[in-house]
């Protein structure tokens, strides 16, 4: 009896082992003690109703689901996984950020953290939302997932597109994340591709027309101003030639490549018509651009009539080089600038310069 006992014993001390050495092999003692193997990370909520997951594991594979963007799986880069799960290491105990009394339209958030068979939560809202100030590290690391899901969403494909086309939506898409408005207040969850038309013109132009909403108003980098807190929509249309954007309209109000309100008029003091001018000559005539050196100190004399309204007359000399500057005192979009340029060697130059665009009148050598 006794030693049927001590067999029996045995037997359930070598099943044990077993069990024991197949936990070891599957869960090493680092994914059970202090090293995270897994993340999740979700958003739910805000004004969209929306619901979204990312499931990241420790061999780079990150699987997205949305109720609004579709599922998708993609692959990491080896060492981005390794930086995110160690960053996220110092989460060790459970956390709620919950909201203030009366906010709305908010996300909320979760992350769980898994280190083998242990999982901690966090759970938080948006900043502007939570009853306390939020930890500049679980911030960054939101940063950087919503980056990820940024690019799960971008593999995502345009129906009926050509391949052409797509790389287009792409290109215009990645453009508008990085540009300063969205990249200012964009909300990453509202951001869609509406369409890509191919325009009939050599080199090809593919325009896309994206949506995307912002928390404040206005454009740009708006960093110290005083902003209405209101969620925004937009609508922006990119043109790309080449696999280059050339042009990027919000709203039909805004110059988004070159950050400035479309249509507002370009207006140069004279000396920088004069300027532009000279240049002009340099670049279209190889008599006359020996004989401008590349930067010209001006000496300007006005010359207006006395008693003339509502118009200037100006000489700058230098450099051997004599301009007589006319012009009108009139709105800035139709400031012209009329310009003679004279050089001692018997060249004469006539034109005008309207905005950034010089106008040939004439060109004589002597």
């Amino acid at each position: 009896m006794m030693r049927t006992i001590g067999i029996l014993a045995t037997a359930a001390i070598v099943a044990a082992g077993a069990i024991l050495l197949i936990a070891a092999f599957l869960y090493p003692v680092d994914r059970q003690v202090g090293g995270v193997n897994e993340l999740t990370f979700t958003r739910t909520g805000g004004f969209i109703g929306l619901n979204e997951k990312l499931h990241i594991k420790e061999n780079g594979t990150a699987e997205y689901t949305s109720d609004k963007f579709g599922n998708t799986t993609i692959h990491l880069d080896k060492t981005e996984v390794s930086d995110l799960l160690n960053r996220t290491s110092f989460f060790t105990a459970d956390k709620t950020y919950n909201p203030i009394p009366g906010a709305a339209d908010y996300f909320f958030y979760g992350l769980d953290v898994q280190r083998g068979f242990n999982v901690t939560t966090i759970q938080w809202v948006d900043s502007g939302a939570a009853n306390e100030t939020l930890p500049p590290q679980l911030l960054d690391i939101q940063s950087q997932i919503e980056s990820i899901i940024l690019r799960a969403r971008n593999i995502t494909t345009t129906p009926g597109a050509t391949e052409q086309q797509q790389q287009a939506a792409d290109i215009s898409k990645d453009f508008i994340i990085h540009a300063p408005t969205f990249k200012f207040d964009g909300m990453n969850e509202t951001l869609r591709v509406i369409d890509t038309k191919i325009l009939e013109s050599f080199p090809e132009q593919y325009v896309t027309t994206l949506t995307f909403d912002s928390r404040f108003a206005g454009y740009g980098n708006r960093s110290g101003q005083i902003l209405a807190q209101v969620i925004t929509p937009h609508t922006a249309v990119v043109t790309v030639v080449n696999n280059t954007v050339t042009s990027a309209i919000i709203d039909g109000k805004w110059d988004e490549l070159k950050q400035k309100p479309v249509n507002q008029p370009i207006v140069l003091e004279p000396e920088q018509a004069l300027n532009l001018a000279m240049t002009y000559i340099k670049e279209k005539h190889p008599d006359a651009a020996k004989l401008i050196n590349s930067s010209i100190t001006w000496n300007a004399t006005r010359t207006t009539p006395g008693g003339l309204l509502g118009h200037e007359t100006y000489i700058y000399e230098g450099g051997n080089w004599k301009a007589t500057m006319e012009w009108s005192i009139v709105a800035p979009e139709y400031l012209t600038y009329k310009i003679t340029a004279q050089h001692t060697s018997g060249i004469t130059w006539t034109g005008e310069v309207h905005g950034d665009q010089v106008t040939e009148t004439s060109f004589k050598t002597g």
